[in-house]
């Protein structure tokens, strides 16, 4: 979207304008001279010539931006939250596939009985899981 003084500077040369006096005096950065270059109607409403010199001017007024250190160099910033988002789900997800998988196996899987008879390592009396105490059988001799 183009500032107040790119309108102007357009509307001034679309006008027929040829002297670039008052331009140069709208205070138009590079960036906004470069705007003003793409945004002309040229040939149509504002004569090819004036292009060319605006586009000296425009040449000009970079190189005074970078002799004081006021040109924008290019950066590139890069977007590393998206990578970092991404991992983060892919873990999540792993994860709940994971808990399902085992969800899902331990409701599938067939109940056993253990040496007492009792389900699953059951004894009666005692707690799942836990050792069953049974007096053992007198040695032979």
């Amino acid at each position: 979207m183009a500032n107040e003084r790119v309108r102007q500077a357009v509307a001034y040369l679309e006008g027929g304008n040829v002297d670039l006096a008052p331009m140069r005096q709208m205070g138009l950065t590079a960036a906004d001279l470069d705007e003003v270059l793409e945004l002309v109607a040229w040939g149509d409403r504002a004569p090819l010539a004036v292009k060319e010199t605006v586009e000296r001017l425009y040449e000009a007024r970079v190189a005074e931006e970078e002799q004081a250190g006021l040109a924008m160099p290019l950066v590139v910033v890069k977007e590393r939250r998206k990578g970092r988002l991404r991992r983060l789900g892919i873990v999540l997800v792993a994860i709940g596939v994971l808990f399902w998988v085992v969800s899902t196996w331990r409701a599938r899987r067939p109940v056993t009985a253990d040496k007492s008879g009792a389900p699953n390592g059951a004894s009666e009396g005692h707690a799942p899981g836990s050792p069953s105490i049974r007096e053992s059988p007198p040695p032979k001799d």
